[in-house]
């Protein structure tokens, strides 16, 4: 009997097979894995690298600008700046950069390019600034090229004794200009200021009033400022005034809370660090920081001593060093929206008030030195007024032109101010009498309207230059000094100049004032774009403009005066200066934009004052010829790149 053999398929060795090729396959994952990580360490490290770079060529950027903040120019008054002006700019600063260590070589196209030595920066990285400067093509139309310094900054990674390096590049252009600071600005000036009515601002505003007792800044809820308010006063002299400029926030404790977690009593000027522990002296006694001066930088408040030290703060009996603090808090909800109080002087909308900013020394055009040169001589006189011939108008018709205004015409007596709805009545006891000659449906162009003139101009049209003179010592009792002049329903195809009184005698206000009422039209065509209206230390009073605002309605170019107003219906593309330095009065005369408050310079409530205004400034336009500045480098921020 045959039987089955049973067959056993024995299975050793497999087990031992299926390990190593799992042992093969984790040990090439884990290459792979340990193959990545190294790489990621090396790129990581390589973008480490490159941001040392990166970071020298920025800090070799600034440089660049700290030495074009550091090169002086010759101060000018034209609106231009010349061949001569751009090279002197040029010189100086290669002479700064070789000062500092560096040297200049000519370039094959035609420039010239000066060069830092390399300055060490931090951990093995250095940078290196080039200013490049190009002749001027006088074939390429409308780009003056001298007028032009293209900025290259280096960064450079380079450890010591090693030959490893990685660079990396930034580049600005900067331009050769005039200082024009004042029109970062839509609105400067050195006194007090009302926004009111439907008034927008497409801009920082700016003022050096620096009476503490009363605000610098009033505006009501339905105005609005796209950007800053800027004043020349310390929040911490304004806590304890019978006045607020704005709603701060405030602890459970009533204390003030400040932007880096400290908190102050506004009442008996203790500081709190954050974790409430008040700031005291070396002897345990606590500060009060409202009595001390301050240095603000960057943002933060140092508080110093008479001397200007520092003065050193102790907390529990702990020397913290330096007494350091920041700046209030603004008071918002939850959803975002500024918090108001009746109390507020600012009732509109606005990004933030910045506080303690620089006087009006520091911006070319408020003081009334930048209008005369070296010699005290009237800058406006030498530019627009001795360019009109000095014989008396030529007269054809309806237009009247190159020349001195003759007085002819039908006399009127008008007051200013005057009384609602009547130039021919008094406003107060204080107006004046003004007998005017009355210039209707005329054409005038390049004419100087002589001192003592008071013309009422009605239904004109003005092209080329207006020239309205005056004396330049300020007005006096004799009429011929002063120049007090009304414009109804005319037409502005050029541009306003006056002469420039240096000081604001009694009643100048009243005496040199440009007073514009019914439907006032501006559409400056003329070869000054720059300026619409150059009157320093004139009141400037556009009272109602053109009642509908429309394209035939603009204002172009600086609108510069002692005291400027503007009411009814405008658009403004340039800055409103209002030059006059008004501090010495007791309350100071009020810029107004808007409907008007009744200030001190006011002149009536129409209805026609509350209407539409806006102001927008334009940074890149020049100053008019007229005011003193000096030239300077000009980084322009729109041509920053980054290379390899």
């Amino acid at each position: 009997m045959n039987q089955k053999r049973k067959v056993q398929i024995r299975h050793r060795g497999i087990a031992m097979l299926a390990a190593l090729i799992f042992i093969v396959l984790f040990s090439a994952f884990s290459v792979g894995i340990l193959s990545m990580a190294s790489a990621n360490l090396q790129v990581s490290s390589n973008h480490q690298k490159a941001n040392m770079a990166l970071n020298a060529a920025l800090s070799g950027l600034e440089y660049a600008k700290w030495i074009a903040a550091n090169t002086d120019g010759e101060a000018t008054a034209i609106n231009t700046v010349t061949d001569a002006d751009a090279d002197n700019v040029w010189t100086n600063l290669c002479t700064k950069v070789k000062e500092v260590g560096g040297s200049v070589e000519t370039l094959g196209d035609g420039g010239e390019q000066v060069s830092t030595d390399w300055k060490e920066y931090l951990d093995g990285t250095s940078f290196q600034v080039q200013f490049c400067r190009y002749d001027d093509n006088s074939g390429t139309e409308d780009i003056r090229e001298n007028l032009f310094v293209f900025v290259t900054a280096k960064g450079r990674y380079k450890p010591e004794g090693s030959s490893e390096e990685l660079t990396r590049t930034v580049k600005m252009q900067m331009g050769i200009t005039k200082d024009a600071r004042v029109l970062n600005y839509a609105l400067a000036g050195r006194g007090r200021m009302w926004l009111a009515g439907d008034t927008t601002i497409h801009g920082d505003i700016y003022s050096s009033w620096n009476k503490t007792n009363i605000s610098p800044f009033n505006m009501t809820d339905d105005s609005v400022v796209e950007g800053s308010l800027n004043t020349v006063l310390p929040w911490q002299t304004l806590l304890n005034q019978n006045y607020q400029m704005q709603t701060f926030t405030y602890d459970a404790s009533g204390n003030l809370i400040l932007n880096d977690g400290k908190t102050l009593n506004k009442s008996t000027g203790r500081l709190y660090n954050e974790q409430g522990g008040v700031i005291t002296d070396s002897s345990g006694n606590p500060l009060n920081v409202l009595s001390l001066q301050f240095k603000t930088e960057n943002g933060v408040n140092l508080a110093v001593d008479r001397s200007g030290n520092p003065v050193i703060g102790y907390v529990n009996g702990q020397n913290i060093g330096p007494v350091l603090y920041g700046n209030p808090v603004e008071a918002f909800d939850g959803n975002g929206n500024r918090i108001y109080s009746r109390y507020d002087e600012l009732q509109g909308t606005y990004e933030t008030v910045n506080y303690s900013q620089p006087n009006q020394t520091d911006i070319p055009g408020l003081k009334i030195d930048d209008y005369y040169d070296a010699s005290g001589n009237s800058l406006t006189a030498i530019h627009y007024k001795n360019q009109i011939p000095s014989s008396f108008a030529t007269v054809a018709g309806n237009r009247i032109e190159n020349g001195k205004l003759s007085k002819s015409g039908v006399i009127i007596t008008e007051y200013f101010p005057h009384a609602s709805g009547s130039y021919t009545t008094r406003g107060s006891s204080g107006s004046l009498s003004f007998d005017r000659c009355i210039y209707e449906g005329k054409t005038i162009r390049n004419v100087v309207v002589p001192g003592g003139t008071n013309a009422l101009f009605r239904n004109c049209t003005f092209e080329g230059v207006l020239y309205v003179d005056c004396s330049t010592s300020g007005p006096t009792s004799t009429t011929s000094t002063y120049n007090n002049i009304r414009f109804e329903n005319c037409t502005f195809n050029g541009t306003i100049v006056t002469n420039v009184p240096k000081s604001l005698n009694s009643n100048w206000w009243i005496k040199n004032c440009l007073y514009f009422t019914g439907e006032a039209t501006f559409d400056n065509t003329s070869g000054y774009q720059e300026a619409t209206i150059l009157a320093p230390h004139f009141n400037v009073n556009l009272g109602n403009t053109n009642p509908t605002q429309s394209e035939n309605n603009v204002l172009t170019g600086a609108i510069v005066g002692g005291i400027v107003d503007i009411r009814g219906n405008a658009q403004i593309y340039g800055t409103i200066i209002s030059m006059a330095d008004t501090t010495s009065y007791t309350s100071g005369y009020v810029t107004n934009i808007g409907a008007t408050e009744e200030d001190g310079g006011s002149e009536t409530v129409e209805a026609g004052d509350i209407g539409v205004i806006e102001i927008t400034p334009d940074e890149e336009q020049m100053l008019p010829s007229g005011i003193t500045t000096p030239i300077i480098l000009k980084p322009l921020k729109d041509t920053y790149e980054e290379t390899i």
